[in-house]
C-alpha cells in the first residue's frame, strides 16, 4: 500500500561496533548466499547418505554436483566479503580480484565432480548393480525441494 512517502530504513549514519569492525558488508544479499550454502551443504550430506544406503550413482552424482554448488556458494560468499573491502595501499584496486579467483577454483572443482561422475558411471557400465529407487526418490524429491528453497532465497535479493 503506497502512502506517497518511503518506508526505507538504512544504517549509513557511521558508527563502528564494539570490535572496531564496519559490518556493513553483512547485507541482505549475502544472508541469502548463506541461506543457500547451509541448505546446499545440508542437502549434500543427504543425498551422499542416501546414495551410499541405496546404490544410487544418480544421487551420488547430485551428491557431488550439491558439493560442488555448496563449495561455490561458500567461495561466493567469502569472495563478496573480501571483495567488499575497500583499496589500500597494498590493494590500490580493492580486492574484487578475489571473486576472479573464486570463479576460477569453482570452475576447477566443478570438473573434477564431472571427472568422478564420468569414472564412476564407465566402472558401472555392464554391471548388474541393484537400486533402492524409493529411497533414491524420496532423496531426490528433497533435493528438489532444498534447490527451490535456495534459488527462491538468491533470487529473490535481485
Amino acid at each position: 500500500m503506497s502512502h506517497g512517502h518511503s518506508h526505507t530504513h538504512t544504517h549509513g549514519h557511521g558508527h563502528s561496533h564494539e570490535d572496531g569492525h564496519d559490518h556493513s558488508y553483512v547485507n541482505t544479499p549475502l544472508k541469502a548466499l548463506a541461506i543457500a550454502a547451509t541448505v546446499t551443504g545440508v542437502i549434500f550430506f543427504a543425498e551422499l547418505i542416501g546414495g551410499l544406503v541405496s546404490g544410487s550413482l544418480a544421487l551420488l552424482s547430485d551428491a557431488m554436483h550439491m558439493l560442488s554448488d555448496a563449495a561455490g556458494l561458500i567461495i561466493a560468499l567469502l569472495a563478496a566479503v573480501v571483495g567488499n573491502k575497500a583499496a589500500s595501499s597494498k590493494a590500490t584496486y580493492g580486492y574484487r580480484r578475489v571473486e576472479v579467483l573464486a570463479a576460477l577454483f569453482n570452475a576447477v572443482a566443478v570438473t573434477l565432480v564431472v571427472v568422478f561422475i564420468v569414472v564412476q558411471a564407465v566402472r558401472r557400465l555392464g554391471s548388474d548393480y541393484e537400486i533402492d529407487t524409493g529411497m533414491m526418490l524420496v532423496v531426490a524429491l528433497i533435493g528438489l525441494v532444498a534447490n527451490a528453497i535456495s534459488a527462491w532465497a538468491l533470487s529473490s535479493q535481485q
